[in-house]
């Protein structure tokens, strides 16, 4: 059974989602509604039309259903953060980040055996953990209410998409707090408003942070990615959201890699065209 095309696009419509001009509450749930839907369909594609074979039924748990599913937990947790994020008091709010990364780093090391399995590649225990004959079943996932449906599920696969969806929400807390540490710093600054916006999607905006970067325009090339991140954010009251996550989406495009750049390029040819004449 192919599902490459319904991941291609699934993968596209997250895209389109992120590149909106909302806060994260509004694009976590409509991307939830999305995993929802995917996954909603893969379990008929497999009721209607069953896995032939083990290596068949690992794939699709093991990657197929991966995909959706870590994205839904993932969006979850974001969701999840987002609604119970202090709205106010700078202490209380690094306070509440630093417990989320403590809660995650004992996550990690409860499932440390796991983790380091799927960080290897390691795949002597696929048949076990993602084909649904295996009775290698415990009560982390029974306590989650996970195995309603048994027909849809594997002993491990719920596990490898809360592991990766962490790991990416690792990404994610960092960066907020990493915001958090900014925006402190800019409380009681004396700079005037420049009333300067981005218009532009948050992927546009993150083509340009990696290209000044690669360039070594700023500081010689020494400022993070993360620093002149920041600063774009605070000089044109823009959220970029997740920019390392933009631009590894940004990486994986099938067609220009950089179209923002690209159109930068052709808009100031023509302007310039346009003068001359």
């Amino acid at each position: 059974m192919e599902f490459n095309a319904k991941l291609d696009l699934f993968l596209a419509d997250l895209s389109k989602l992120e590149s909106e001009q909302a806060n994260a509450l509004i694009i976590s749930q409509k991307s939830i509604n999305l995993c929802q839907t995917l996954l909603l369909e893969l379990k008929s594609d497999i009721t209607n039309s069953p896995l032939e074979s083990a290596q068949d039924e690992i794939h699709f748990f093991k990657v197929v259903k991966n995909l959706p599913l870590s994205k839904l937990i993932y969006f979850s947790e974001i969701k999840s953060f987002e609604t119970y994020f202090p709205k106010m008091n700078g202490k209380t709010q690094k306070k509440f980040i630093r417990r989320k990364i403590s809660f995650l780093n004992q996550y990690f090391l409860r499932h440390i055996d796991f983790g380091q399995y799927v960080e290897l590649g390691s795949t002597y225990l696929d048949k076990l953990y993602y084909t649904r004959n295996s009775n290698d079943y415990d009560t982390y996932y029974f306590a989650k209410g996970y195995l309603l449906d048994p027909d849809f599920c594997t002993p491990r696969d719920f596990l490898l998409a809360e592991f990766n969806a962490r790991k990416n929400l690792v990404i994610y807390i960092n960066y907020r707090l990493s915001k958090q540490k900014q925006s402190a710093d800019f409380i009681g600054s004396s700079q005037t408003d420049t009333r300067l916006k981005w218009t532009g999607s948050k992927s546009a905006l993150t083509e340009l942070i990696y290209a000044l970067h690669c360039n070594r325009a700023i500081n010689n090339g020494n400022a993070e990615i993360k620093d002149l991140a920041n600063s774009l954010e605070h000089l044109f009251h823009f959220d970029l959201g997740d920019y390392y996550r933009t631009f590894s989406e940004i990486k994986s495009r099938k067609k220009s890699r950089t179209k923002f750049l690209d159109d930068l390029s052709t808009s100031l040819q023509n302007e310039m065209d346009s003068s001359e004449k």
